[in-house]
């Protein structure tokens, strides 16, 4: 963390052999959760930006919770829960004419939503990557298109 976007001083809020992943920062509740290894699966954790090293767990799961992302308020924590990070699509060029689309392994994971206020943990559908709107009544997320048969394309450019 960086009190200063143009200082060179940086404040480590974990420490250990452990794998943090994937920041996000609440400037209501001074917070910012994460993904966190644990000895077999990432759970969401969060940390108090400026008092303290102590984490606070939010997921408790056999299943891996990824990509944290607060509402604008504090109040709740959107995370994907399911497989590993999706891998994309690849491109390859035969020719200046064609583009080959080739699907690489993706999974169905499920956006999950934690109110700290009411302490419920709802799933609200299937995607990933979720992130609250400025007013926090929608979450945006990617949703992949899982046919099989739709993951194969050729494009053709005129």
């Amino acid at each position: 963390m960086k009190d200063n976007v143009l200082s060179s001083s940086l404040i480590q809020k974990t420490t250990g052999s452990n794998f943090n992943m994937c920041p996000n920062y609440c400037a209501v509740t001074d917070q910012i959760a994460f993904q966190y290894l644990t000895n077999t699966n990432f759970d969401i954790y969060y940390i108090n930006a400026s008092k303290g090293k102590a984490i606070t767990q939010v997921t408790s799961t056999d299943e891996n919770e990824y990509n944290p992302c607060f509402s604008h308020d504090g109040k709740m924590i959107a995370f994907e829960k399911g497989a590993t990070p999706k891998y994309f699509l690849k491109h390859t060029t035969t020719n200046r004419a064609t583009v080959y689309v080739k699907g690489i392994k993706i999974t169905e994971n499920q956006i999950w939503i934690k109110n700290f206020v009411t302490g419920e943990l709802k799933m609200i559908g299937q995607g990933s990557y979720p992130k609250f709107s400025p007013d926090d009544s929608k979450i945006v997320f990617v949703k992949y298109e899982l046919n099989k048969s739709k993951l194969l394309k050729q494009v053709q450019f005129v």
